[in-house]
């Protein structure tokens, strides 16, 4: 296959791909928006075996001893440098950072385990309240990097997010060829995602929305293909439901697409005409919800 044959939708897939990757090597540490609370869910529920609680409690869970040096050791972003939480604590803005700095090589990070286990109880998780889903398989490879080193592990749990996105977008391709909409109005749809304001920054950072956007795409594929000629199998179904279950403990953002999924089941049980078929396919979405 020569070049000028691989269809346009691939290099946009790729091209997307490179411009996610290098959003997550050139973007400063901590630069991504909730960034460090992302990154403090997965270490709390690595180095405390519990999902943390959220602010506000009596059992209020902190960022970790080795997330707060990192905050002091560089410089922050506009919106955390004017939190709340860090104002008086000596962290700087990158204005402050670099008139203050000589030497821009950037300072180790303690990444011992008293560091990633201890806290001082100043900068609380405030991503807490998010289901633990996607926090627990970004522990896979925050475990895989522990002896690696601090700024090892978050490019990898960065690039991580970004194999997800893509997979997300791939899947999503393959959902609307299933409607056999035309390649042109695919392309143009795709292109609109990737170009939308914030994409790449929004999924080039350590964050739950890369597994939460795979896991919307899968049930897309999955339910889209209810409006075709071709039903879904049991197990299809069952796949189906298992995702959206994963879903809900993911993002509540799920909740929200409950009802577009009720309204292409109604459209997929009311395309059939006879009883029978209609006791199938309730038998089939049972399958499912279950």
């Amino acid at each position: 296959m020569t070049l000028s044959n691989i269809p346009v939708w691939k290099w946009v897939v790729v091209t997307s791909g490179i411009i996610l990757v290098l959003f997550s090597v050139f973007l400063p540490i901590w630069e991504g928006f909730d960034e460090p609370a992302h990154f403090c869910y997965i270490q709390h529920l690595v180095e405390h075996k519990k999902i943390p609680n959220p602010p506000g409690g009596d059992q209020t869970d902190y960022c970790s001893t080795q997330v707060e040096e990192s905050l002091a050791k560089l410089p922050l972003n506009k919106s955390l440098s004017l939190s709340p939480q860090l104002i008086g604590f000596g962290f700087a803005d990158y204005d402050a950072y670099w008139k203050a700095k000589t030497d821009t090589a950037p300072e180790e990070i303690n990444s011992d385990k008293t560091a990633r286990q201890n806290t001082t109880n100043m900068l609380d998780i405030w991503q807490a309240q998010h289901p633990p889903f996607p926090y627990l398989l970004l522990a896979i490879p925050y475990i895989l990097t522990i002896p690696a080193g601090f700024y090892v592990q978050i490019l990898v749990l960065r690039l991580v997010c970004v194999g997800l996105t893509l997979v997300g977008l791939w899947v999503s391709w393959k959902a609307l060829e299933r409607l056999q909409v035309s390649s042109q109005a695919r392309l143009f749809g795709f292109i609109a995602v990737v170009l939308a304001p914030m994409f790449f920054v929004h999924f080039g950072r350590i964050s739950n929305e890369p597994v939460t956007f795979l896991l919307f795409s899968i049930v897309w594929y999955f339910l889209l293909g209810l409006l075709t000629k071709q039903p879904l199998k049991n197990w299809q179904l069952l796949a189906c439901g298992l995702v959206y279950g994963l879903g809900f403990i993911s993002k509540i953002f799920f909740a929200s697409a409950l009802p577009a999924v009720l309204i292409i089941l109604a459209v997929d049980f009311f395309s059939h005409h006879t009883r029978v078929e209609w006791v199938a396919r309730l038998k089939s979405y049972s399958l499912m919800f279950t």
